[in-house]
């Protein structure tokens, strides 16, 4: 006979001749104990860390125990048959324990999840050095920033006078400035650049050529030139012997002496004279 339940079965024989019989029994038991599975506690791979090994763990009523790993949207490097296979990718992992014993199987899963979120880079647009702005403070302020975001600034060309591993650094010479942020949580890490310019550019002056007052004239005019910055060029006659009697802020003042006249030619965009 074919059984299906476990339990206690008797067998009788009987010899239909002489109506002897004799009788006997056994007992039929049943394995049907599911194996434990354990897929281990959830991880984040990061930027630090891009590949690890699960941690599962399984236990049954024998010692024969199988072990299969399969994965959602995930990627099992190595060890997909062993209790701590390796992954290099964020999903849904899932382990299978078979008894190898009596057949039964249990699984359970586990979700790895990932966090490669670089940090927030943003620098402003930096003022120009020139000839009277002779520093310049470089703005990473709408970037991220806290106890666990890390700054520093590398130049290429450029010079950092102080806050090299601040937001706002001070300059004092042109040149590409870059700014990598570090994120200690997940280490991740991002960089931008920014670059400085100089505007030292000086006017060309010319306060003309020397010439000869005549005792029969009262007053001469002086001639100057100059060029460079546009229109926002500031013009100033100065003369510690001669006499400037009007248009000292031109190019042609009214002298009524002899002497030396000085033209100092300023640029109001960069303040070189």
């Amino acid at each position: 006979p074919q059984v299906n339940e476990p339990g206690q079965y008797s067998l009788t024989v009987l010899n239909e001749f002489n109506g002897c019989s004799t009788t006997t029994s056994l007992t039929v038991q049943q394995n049907i104990v599911d194996p434990v599975a354990d897929a281990g506690a959830t991880a984040e791979l990061t930027c630090a860390v891009t590949s690890l090994s699960l941690s599962g763990t399984a236990s049954g009523n024998s010692s024969n125990l199988g072990y299969l790993w399969t994965t959602q949207n995930g990627n099992i490097t190595s060890g997909v048959a062993t209790l701590s296979p390796a992954i290099d990718q964020p999903g849904m992992y899932l382990l299978t324990v078979t008894d190898l014993q009596n057949g039964c199987t249990t699984s359970d899963q586990v979700l790895i999840s990932q966090d490669i979120e670089p940090p927030l880079n943003v620098i402003a647009a930096p003022g120009i050095l020139t000839c009277v702005q002779l520093t310049v403070a470089l703005n990473g302020q709408a970037s991220d920033s806290g106890p666990t975001f890390s700054p520093t600034w590398a130049t290429i060309g450029g010079n950092i006078v102080s806050g090299v591993q601040s937001l706002n650094p001070v300059v004092d010479q042109p040149g590409q400035y870059v700014l990598t942020i570090s994120n200690s949580d997940n280490g991740c890490s991002s960089s931008s650049m920014v670059e400085v310019l100089q505007d030292i550019q000086a006017p060309s002056v010319d306060a003309g050529e020397d010439f000869t007052l005549p005792c029969f004239e009262d007053f001469g005019f002086l001639a100057g030139t100059a060029n460079g910055g546009g229109a926002g060029l500031t013009l100033e006659w100065t003369s510690g012997d001669g006499a400037l009697l009007s248009g000292a802020n031109t190019l042609s003042p009214t002298i009524g002496t002899g002497g030396t006249y000085v033209l100092l030619v300023t640029n109001q965009f960069n303040g070189c004279k």
